[in-house]
């Protein structure tokens, strides 16, 4: 977040009475930025950015938060019943919300279901109203007249190791990779719960790009599609400008059993398409992986980036070479250039920008920086008479205007 002086402050630099935020009256709050964030308005609805109030957030100091008494509400409902650990509370219509006329359901209960099946049992009962499935599960329900799938703003993706001591430095091996793996087989056999094949690092379904009113996720799409014959021949130049005569990759995921479908795909495809290919699978608990990622003992990892904001940007920032959370080392002069200039000289030039954007994406596709494998989609039973949520792509379901019919 680029407030002005905010940065200085965390630093211990400057006063707090500095920060570029001010209270202008009750109603208006003026935010003073150091550079322009085109799309500071989106990052808004974040969670993280809802008002407090300060004289409760003083009032419980440390103990704020911890449950539902100590906390204030301004939204459509208020949450009862929650007191920090509990599986299941409430929330009630908040009499003081200024559009409460609007708000239909009275109350909502809402409960962490921690296993599908159970979620899917409840749901038969008609204990639940809309319940999320996944795994074996979803792909058990496909043909169930309550299914909803929800395209969320999210891509899984094999990260690679683009350290220059690792063989994924190489840009052949990497296309190579991407062309090996049929990722209609992945969504359709192996996934099998209405995902959808991945073929770019940005999602459909982020944002429309406001300068040709295209999906930005589907106009820059790579034109890299499954060829087995084609990554043999990138597989072979790649080892051929490394003085290999063979590759052994080193995939690790955590131990879900999704991760583990993928890893025998991914393995069970460079072994029986590319010759002088191996790949050898680690799935071990998240805590273990995530160790082994960070330390770089790793070739290929099974992830998800999940966009926190409506904005390509949410995307790219984190393959930027400084980014805390580039963990593949992808390092591109021309992309790193681009971004740059996004948040910066461009940044309150539309046309610009999206160029910007345009140009980052397809940058990445050309380098093969990841190998997106599938779409995120969330599947959900729901009551055929529940109207009124709105699903997002980007954030949280909303239930403020939900009735049943």
């Amino acid at each position: 977040m680029r407030i002005k002086n905010a940065a200085q402050i965390s630093a211990g630099h400057k006063s707090t009475k500095t920060l570029g935020v001010t209270a202008v009256n009750k109603h208006t709050l003026r935010v003073t930025l150091s550079h322009a964030m085109p799309y500071l308005s989106k990052m808004l609805t974040m969670p993280a950015f809802f008002p407090q109030d300060h004289q409760v957030v003083s009032k419980y100091g440390k103990d704020y938060g911890t449950s539902s008494a100590k906390m204030a509400y301004n939204g459509p409902f208020t949450v009862s019943g929650w007191n920090g650990t509990n599986d299941s509370w409430n929330l009630l219509k908040n009499t003081y919300y200024y559009d409460k006329q609007s708000i239909k359901l009275n109350k909502m209960t809402m409960q962490v279901v921690k296993d599908s099946t159970t979620a899917h049992n409840l749901f038969s009962q008609g204990k639940l109203d809309d319940a999320t499935v996944t795994g074996v599960t979803a792909q058990g329900v496909q043909n169930d007249s309550h299914l909803k799938h929800v395209s969320k703003a999210g891509t899984y993706y094999l990260r690679l190791n683009m350290q220059k001591n690792q063989a994924l430095n190489n840009k052949y091996l990497r296309q190579a990779l991407n062309l090996v793996l049929n990722k209609k087989t992945l969504t359709k056999n192996v996934l099998s719960d209405g995902s959808t094949p991945a073929y770019n690092y940005v999602t459909p379904g982020l944002t429309t790009d406001p300068t040709t009113n295209k999906d930005f996720g589907t106009e820059t799409q790579s034109s890299y599609r499954y060829n087995v014959k084609k990554a043999q021949a990138l597989w072979n130049k790649g080892l051929k400008q490394l003085g290999r005569s063979s590759v052994t990759l080193k995939l690790v995921s955590d131990d879900t059993t999704v991760a583990k479908n993928i890893d025998q795909f991914v393995q069970a495809a460079v072994k029986q398409h590319l010759n002088n290919a191996k790949v050898t699978v680690s799935a071990v608990p998240s805590k273990s992986s995530g160790d082994a990622v960070t330390s770089g003992n790793y070739d290929m990892t099974y992830t998800l980036w999940l966009a926190d904001y409506a904005d390509p940007v949410s995307f790219f920032d984190i393959l930027t070479k400084n980014n805390p959370q580039n963990y593949g080392h992808y390092d591109d002069t021309v992309f790193n250039q681009q971004i740059s200039a996004a948040h910066n000289q461009n940044a309150t030039n539309t046309t610009a920008y999206w160029k910007n954007m345009r140009t980052a994406a397809n940058r990445l596709n050309q380098t093969a920086a990841v190998v997106p494998l599938y779409n995120m989609t969330e599947s959900h039973l729901v009551n055929s008479n529940l109207k009124g949520v709105s699903y997002h792509s980007v954030g949280e379901n909303d239930y403020t205007r939900a009735y049943f019919k």
